[in-house]
């Protein structure tokens, strides 16, 4: 879902954003560093992904693994603030059209396709209700109120990491 989420933005935002910014430099700046951040994310979903299917982290993959934790895209501790919502959104906000913005998440919509029910609800797990709201409050109204209704609650309901025991 990360790699379906970083791609769209990619392909069918920034491209769009870079466009609608011209030639400020400061903008122009914060959209290449975006890029940078997004072009190392690749190969480390790769390998988390490898070690997934591999059950776990083993030889020269779990070193590449591990090593990401220096040398990949630096997250903002809990409660700072985050780049892209704080500097990236306001940018979208100050650029782009309500149609172009409309454009991009009908084209993220379609590339997450069936998994929407259990990507926005993703995408959202852990998030603080100013950022939930916010979220929510980009898209139309019949979806949020599918979001609240039926997807939140039904991946609320998810075993996503096996702690429910089946076992009696």
């Amino acid at each position: 879902m990360l790699h379906v989420h970083h791609t769209a933005e990619d392909d069918l935002l920034w491209p769009v954003v870079r466009d609608a910014v011209g030639g400020r430099s400061d903008d122009l700046a914060l959209l290449d560093e975006m890029a940078s951040e997004h072009a190392l994310l690749g190969p480390l979903l790769e390998a988390v992904d490898g070690a997934l299917t591999r059950g776990g982290r083993r030889g020269a993959d779990s070193r590449r693994v591990g090593a990401t934790r220096t040398g990949g895209p630096r997250r903002p501790p809990p409660g700072a603030s985050d780049p892209q919502e704080e500097v990236a959104l306001p940018l979208i906000d100050r650029t782009l059209t309500e149609e172009q913005w409309m454009a991009f998440g009908q084209g993220a919509t379609e590339r997450v396709g069936p998994d929407m029910p259990r990507f926005l609800p993703w995408l959202l797990d852990g998030a603080d209700a100013d950022t939930t709201a916010r979220v929510l409050g980009r898209i139309p109204e019949p979806v949020q109120q599918t979001y609240r209704n039926e997807w939140r609650p039904a991946y609320a309901k998810l075993d996503r990491w096996a702690t429910k025991s089946s076992v009696a």
